[in-house]
């Protein structure tokens, strides 16, 4: 008895069924896997954020200065913290890459892991970290930023710290000059972070 197999017209019918399934699938796997990515970069955002705010606690002034004696108005050595992972992203706004004025740029990994930077490490203001185990880029493959210039400038555009990435189109949209909101600065475009300190414009 010969085996029936299956017809040309019930083959085309099955991969008819399955293009139209991979069709209404493939746009709802796409949108889990990014929103588990922006999940995982936030998360990753807060625990850097955290770190920067221990390091306050325990040194007393922002992680942008190699002086621990130096008051907190006074010009730092640092503008931008970054991670040492990762690529760095497309932006206008050079003051995520190239630092702003009074300043340049260093690794988290220096001021947060290794006190690389060398801070005192005993007294009432000491180093007692390290305030993070790992800094790793973020799930796009890009550098995490901080703009720690605000914890030490107090006049101008500059009114909150972020610790921020630039999100899924790897361009950092936010302009940390910028002269709207009138407040506090907000993340503009895709770019994901946390906030780790903020003033009132000219204050």
């Amino acid at each position: 008895m010969r085996e029936k197999g299956f017809t040309l017209i019930e083959m085309i019918v099955v991969l008819a069924v399955v293009a139209i399934l991979a069709a209404i699938l493939t746009p709802v796997i796409f949108r889990n896997i990014e929103e588990a990515r922006v999940t995982r970069t936030t998360s990753e955002a807060k625990t850097i954020a955290s770190g920067i705010v221990s390091f306050y606690k325990d040194v007393g002034i922002w992680p942008a200065d190699k002086n621990a004696n130096k008051r907190l108005e006074e010009s730092t050595d640092y503008t931008i913290l970054y991670t040492q992972e990762g690529t760095v992203p497309t932006t206008t706004y050079t003051e995520w890459t190239t630092g702003a004025p009074g300043g340049g740029a260093d690794s988290f990994d220096n001021h947060l892991r290794t006190n690389a930077a060398g801070y005192a490490t005993t007294g009432k203001r000491a180093w007692r970290g390290p305030y993070v185990t790992q800094l790793t880029e973020d799930q796009w493959g890009y550098k995490y930023y901080c703009n720690v210039l605000v914890g030490y400038y107090t006049t101008g555009n500059y009114t909150t710290m972020y610790v921020i990435s630039a999100g899924s189109n790897r361009i950092i949209d936010t302009d940390t000059k910028a002269s709207t909101p009138t407040s506090f600065m907000e993340l503009q475009g895709d770019d994901i972070g946390f906030e780790v300190y903020a003033k009132k414009k000219g204050s």
